[in-house]
């Protein structure tokens, strides 16, 4: 028979978990998380006006930075001839997208500001010498002032030289222009034979340790392809960017995975925690059972909090270096940022050619059908090594959901 005294000390210590658990997903996990555009608790306490003129304000720090970097003392980004072979070309596809709705947004001046400070510090070995350029592939040509102002800093070629030289393209429907520009700037990178060419958008900025990142990467899983050639199973293409809303935590197999590990850290360590540390005293006269409760109920809390907090920011722990990012099986978007094997460009060019895109089949999903096609296997760097923040399409003109690109 249980006393009255230990009825009670069981009515309040299921009070106090009850209390301790309400505090903690009522209270203290949504006041951090609130911020956070990918967690359950996200809620701006705001219009959407407000949390736009934020992005902007952002954007223009981001403006001021860049033009202050660029006017500093840099030097331009190495010409080299078209027989020399180099490691890494870097390749910046850009057309203005600012309008009088707009305002000023500045995306390339930003991108190349962030590559010249990347380019200046890196360490790579693998990419020790690098080429950076513009692609500009505006229908404008070199009348784009923003690509022409960056001319003295990087390497700019045009697919245009003027808006009726574009006209005669007679090109109606943008995802098959897309396409088409995608084809010059390759060729474009082509001509200079490098090992690598790392095709990024105008609305990118690679994160310092970006290629130190790829390289680990390819050293630790890729390296053996690179002496196979295209036909022995070479790596065709690997992506520096996936969107994060789509990076939550699903029914996919690796994510599954992952909450399984978050369900036995969190229990392992609910059970030490909760024993071990505050209560020595009756650690040996428990019974396996309790342990068993404990376990699962640790569990079940690191698994609730994982999937409100949300994967995106459980696996920012990946970021702090290097060797603790991961490759993974690409998926099929997007184009912001890809790094392609040398060997693999004549064969994409041609796939490129071959095929029409539109709406519903665009470039992104044509690299794929290539590199299934050709039974090669296209990675994606986890967590990303670069950020996005062109808010404004350059393809549907519309501004996106703003809290996806606030930091």
């Amino acid at each position: 028979m249980w006393s009255h005294r230990s009825i009670t000390c069981a009515v309040f210590r299921f009070g106090l978990v009850c209390y301790i658990y309400f505090a903690f997903y009522f209270l203290i996990l949504p006041n951090i998380c609130k911020f956070w555009p990918y967690s359950k608790y996200f809620n701006f306490y705001g219009n959407e006006k407000e949390l736009v003129h934020r992005l902007v304000t952002e954007n223009n720090d981001r403006i001021n930075s860049a033009e202050e970097f660029l006017r500093g003392d840099i030097s331009r980004s190495s010409d080299v001839s078209n027989g020399k072979q180099i490691d890494l070309v870097i390749v910046v596809i850009t057309l203005n997208r600012e309008s009088k709705n707009t305002g000023k947004l500045r995306f390339l001046t930003q991108t190349v500001a962030h590559l010249m400070m990347l380019v200046k510090k890196d360490k790579s070995k693998l990419f020790e010498k690098k080429h950076v350029m513009i692609c500009n592939v505006d229908e404008e040509g070199d009348d784009f002032s923003e690509a022409a102002s960056l001319s003295n800093i990087v390497q700019v070629v045009s697919e245009f030289a003027n808006a009726s030289e574009a006209d005669d393209q007679e090109i109606v429907d943008v995802f098959e222009k897309e396409k088409v520009d995608y084809i010059f700037c390759l060729q474009q990178a082509k001509r200079y034979r490098p090992r690598y060419v790392l095709m990024i958008e105008d609305d990118v900025i690679l994160e310092a340790d970006s290629l130190e990142t790829v390289e680990h990467l390819v050293n630790l899983r890729l390296s053996h392809a690179d002496h196979n050639g295209v036909n022995s199973g070479a790596w065709p293409f690997v992506k520096l960017y996936y969107p994060e809303k789509w990076q939550g935590y699903g029914n996919e197999q690796d994510k599954i995975g992952e909450l399984v590990g978050v369900a036995a850290l969190g229990g392992t360590l609910f059970v030490f925690f909760t024993y071990v540390l505050f209560w020595p005293v009756r650690f040996r006269g428990l019974a396996v059972m309790h342990f068993l409760v404990m376990f699962w109920l640790g569990a079940a809390t690191s698994v609730l909090t994982a999937y409100l907090v949300g994967r995106q920011y459980v696996q920012a722990w990946r970021h702090w270096s290097p060797y603790t990012h991961r490759l993974i099986s690409a998926r099929g978007c997007c184009t912001q940022a890809v790094m392609y094997h040398s060997s693999v460009v004549d064969d994409l060019i041609q796939y490129l050619s071959d095929v029409r895109c539109n709406v519903d089949f665009g470039v992104d999903l044509v690299i794929d059908e290539f590199a299934e096609t050709h039974g090669l296997g296209g990675y994606l760097v986890e967590p990303n090594v670069c950020r996005h923040i062109g808010f404004i399409s350059s393809l549907r003109h519309y501004s996106k959901w703003a809290a996806e690109f606030l930091r």
